[in-house]
């Protein structure tokens, strides 16, 4: 099964490919998510290509490696990943401290990138090499030219690694929950770590709906918010508008809503390859903070974390 992502606070347009086991095309539809070749030369190198991001005013590059083959189950019937057995993916996030004018090195193309063309990255160790698109994104705070063609293949310069997150994700197409006050506490005893807080709001409320300036660039289809660094804000402080913040202050929680959508033609039908463009998965996790007490202080390590990851799918039979 390839999940093709589009639209998410990762890199718009990645992919993950799983191999499904345990299941066949007519009499079970429930598929165990078997061993799948993760890391370098491999169908799944990293999670998604190089990330930029410019947080508080600090621009990083991450890579998010994995730490190991992805597991779980998947209903190639209803598409749905369930909350007792969510397609469980760990990443080891290396963050890299850049440049404003160059957050991750681009994948240059002859015009205007594109999804999948060729081109030569333009820095990193990989200075003037060939390369493929795996992703165009929009860099609102960035100097000059903020659109940025980005490529697996067009790495930053490994000098620039300042920390390792450790994150380890759980998605569903159910709902998943982090429940307050402060619900991750993981090395809050870090010397380096930063304040252990809900939100950053001082005396105002972190309030659902709120969001304006680099928080509220533009909005996905529902009406939410997405910000600058390219993520949903749900919510935002009451008192600064453009500060995105989690409604865990006083016991309350951040909750994410997934979606199952069945690709059709519908199973059992024999036609394959299976397709669906409605699907969502979800998780709400953790994050330890690292050695390095900017990322920390800039990311509000430890703390919350939550992703929304619209789904494209395709189904291919193993013969394929």
């Amino acid at each position: 099964m390839d999940r093709h992502l589009a639209q998410l606070p990762d890199a718009a347009a990645s992919r993950v490919k799983l191999c499904l086991t345990g299941c066949n095309a007519t009499t079970n539809p429930l598929c165990d998510v078997s061993t799948t070749p993760v890391g370098s030369g491999t169908i799944n190198p990293t999670f998604g290509p190089p990330l930029p991001l410019i947080a508080q005013g600090v621009p990083v590059c991450v890579i998010n490696r994995y730490q190991g083959p992805p597991s779980g189950m998947v209903n190639v019937q209803t598409g749905e990943v369930s909350d007792a057995n969510p397609i469980a993916i760990d990443l080891f996030s290396d963050v890299h401290l850049t440049l404003n004018a160059q957050v991750c090195p681009r994948c240059k193309t002859g015009g205007s990138p594109a999804f999948g063309a060729s081109g030569t990255c333009d820095g990193g160790p990989n200075l003037g090499k060939a390369c493929t698109v795996d992703s165009v994104l929009t860099v609102v705070q960035a100097q000059g030219n903020p659109l940025y063609a980005l490529s697996g293949g067009c790495p930053p310069d490994p000098g620039q690694l300042a920390g390792t997150l450790n994150l380890k994700l759980r998605f569903t197409t159910g709902t998943a929950t982090l429940s307050g006050p402060t619900p991750c506490t993981e090395g809050q005893d870090n010397p380096t770590a930063a304040p252990l807080m809900d939100d950053n709001c001082g005396d105002g409320t972190c309030t659902a709906g709120a969001c304006t300036g680099n928080a509220c660039v533009s909005h996905a289809a529902d009406g939410t918010c997405i910000d600058a660094k390219g993520g949903l804000s749900q919510a935002c402080c009451s008192t600064q508008t453009n500060l995105p913040c989690f409604t865990t202050k006083g016991g309350g929680s951040i909750t994410r809503t997934g979606n199952a959508d069945p690709p059709v033609p519908a199973w059992p039908d024999t036609t394959y390859p299976k397709t669906s463009s409605n699907g969502r998965l979800v998780t709400t996790f953790c994050e330890a903070p690292t050695e390095k007490a900017v990322i920390n202080n800039t990311a509000g390590l430890p703390g919350p974390g939550a992703l929304i990851l619209p789904v494209t799918q395709t189904l291919l039979k193993s013969s394929e």
